[in-house]
């Protein structure tokens, strides 16, 4: 029995991912950064996870409400930095640190802020629902999130220089992910 839906929604699939720069190859060899991505996916995933320790048992006392709405407003920024990146990115979008062969170089918009405001909109999100839920185990998946983050920023920024070369000036101009702190602002 065919099932002719299912099969364009597979082509389809196949088809982003190879415009991605997706390759089984890459999945062995990580030619073009997947398993920096594979290891975000799964720490973004793990955000899913159970308060640990909960709010009582740590605090012994009700999780602070101005930390949740504080979260929750870090939380609604993020996702709205996101989308605002994802729209601003259009075709030159992809999830590996290896750009699009044919991909513009962005620096307008919100990139006049942020080098990496996509990567900011994650660590964003992450902190607010840090907030929201009060979870230790949370901060550490955070801590791992800004590692694989600005790692796979800085391997995305050597293959940008050598597609760019105004990339250097991009740089010296604008913030790696936050502007001042030295571990998400590299340009100096």
């Amino acid at each position: 029995m065919s099932f002719p839906l299912l099969n364009s929604s597979k082509s389809l699939i196949s088809k982003v991912l190879s415009d991605w720069g997706f390759t089984r190859k890459g999945l062995m060899n990580n030619r073009n950064g997947e398993w920096w991505l594979a290891i975000q996916l799964a720490i973004i995933a793990a955000h899913l996870a159970p308060t640990l320790p909960s709010h009582k048992s740590l605090y012994g006392m009700e999780w602070p409400i101005t930390l949740i709405i504080l979260g929750g407003v870090l939380f609604s920024i993020g996702n709205a930095l996101a989308i605002i990146t994802l729209i601003k990115l259009g075709k030159s979008l992809s999830p590996l640190p290896q750009p699009k062969k044919d991909a513009d170089l962005v620096t307008s918009g919100i990139y006049r802020f942020s080098r990496h405001p996509l990567y900011l909109s994650l660590i964003m999100i992450s902190i607010g629902y840090i907030l929201i839920i009060g979870s230790l185990f949370h901060v550490t998946l955070l801590i791992g999130l800004c590692i694989v983050l600005i790692n796979k920023a800085k391997l995305e920024e050597a293959k940008l220089k050598e597609i760019h070369p105004q990339y250097n000036q991009y740089i010296y101009q604008t913030p790696a992910i936050i502007k001042g702190l030295l571990f998400f602002d590299w340009r100096h």
